[in-house]
């Protein structure tokens, strides 16, 4: 059996040559670029999985800068909120501690009980500005509806109003919009997967509550009796008592304790909001937590190390020039290889 000889010319080796060449000049110039882009790839077509991973991770860290962000904000807001609440309980604990305590000593004059009055229809519009405290563009204790001012006096009566409605008002439709607005919540998403219940609603432990109704704190509606329950009110009736000749000492007295009633609840709503601070301080450290784990894994995808990086880059420009070696070895051109 005779073999079968294929001449292979120098303008084939010279055309594979350069196409292997061209590979090698690729190869390092990709090996160049992870070392001055510090990627182990700058396109997806390089490496698709790869890419696909860093597509998510970055969506993830994006997200944990978002929550961070909002949760800043809530931490914020919340100081605005518990800081608006102090100076009311401040404001409380005189009218208590000093004011109040002075009046049933007995031994003052008319006129020093009507100064009393008077300094206590100032703590009732000092307390209304504490009530309307806002943050950036928002009422921090107005609910659900933070665009418009919750609390007003009606000038009329001088008693306070809660968008519009007596607070202590003894209608019971009033009285039941005004339950309805104390127990509004407005959600916000945090990182905690925020998800609805069957009828569409914000599953409480998937979000974080932001709303808080300035009358859930200092009170709202009547007693039994017939004495408000929110402090401004109370504060209200207690100077119009003292402004009266003969005081009704036991309708001062029912006003005094309700007074002392409600400023245990404002108490504790500050101390919820103290709780609910130090929730919002823990998350924020959780979320700084996974941005810097989100941090690495995305570094350990795309990011090459500096040293494996210049190896690489050695060793392609190693090889290289071993392919310019090589060419400069290839047989010469002979006249065959010119001929048609």
């Amino acid at each position: 059996m005779k073999g079968v000889f294929m001449r292979i010319t120098n303008g084939s080796v010279i055309r594979n040559y350069k196409s292997q060449l061209a590979s090698s000049l690729s190869n390092l110039d990709s090996a160049r670029m992870q070392v001055l882009t510090g990627r182990k790839f700058s396109k997806a077509s390089e490496n698709p999985t790869a890419a696909f991973r860093e597509t998510q991770l970055y969506r993830k860290y994006t997200a944990n800068q978002d929550y961070q962000d909002t949760v800043k904000d809530m931490i914020s807001r919340q100081d605005v909120q518990e800081n608006a609440l102090r100076e009311i309980n401040t404001e409380t604990q005189e009218i208590l501690k000093d004011y109040l305590v002075r009046v049933k000593s007995g031994g003052i004059t008319s006129a020093e009980r009507k100064t009393y009055a008077t300094a206590l229809r100032t703590k009732q519009n000092s307390m209304l500005l504490s009530l309307n405290s806002s943050y950036e563009d928002s009422y921090v204790l107005a609910g659900g509806d933070g665009k418009n001012k919750p609390f007003s006096l009606d000038p009329n009566t001088n008693t306070l109003l809660y968008r519009g409605i007596p607070v202590s008002t003894t209608d019971p439709d009033q009285q039941k919009t005004l339950d309805q607005l104390a127990d509004q919540k407005t959600y916000i998403d945090i990182g905690f997967g925020l998800s609805f219940n069957a009828q569409g609603q914000v599953n409480g432990s998937s979000a974080f509550n932001t709303s808080l109704p300035g009358i859930k704190a200092i009170g709202y509606g009547v007693t039994a009796d017939g004495t408000p329950k929110n402090i401004i009110d109370i504060c209200g009736e207690l100077a119009t008592e003292l402004e009266k000749e003969d005081i009704d000492w036991d309708h001062f007295d029912s006003l005094t304790t309700q007074l002392e009633n409600t400023y245990n609840s404002l108490l504790s709503s500050i101390t919820g909001i103290g709780v609910q601070s130090q929730f919002l301080t823990q998350t924020s450290e959780r979320l700084e937590t996974e941005e810097l784990a989100l941090t690495e894994q995305i570094s350990n995808v795309s990011e090459m190390e500096l040293t494996e990086g210049i190896t690489n880059y050695s060793w392609m420009q190693y090889a290289y020039n071993a392919a310019l070696q090589v060419g400069s070895n290839i047989i010469s051109n002979s006249l065959l290889d010119f001929m048609k």
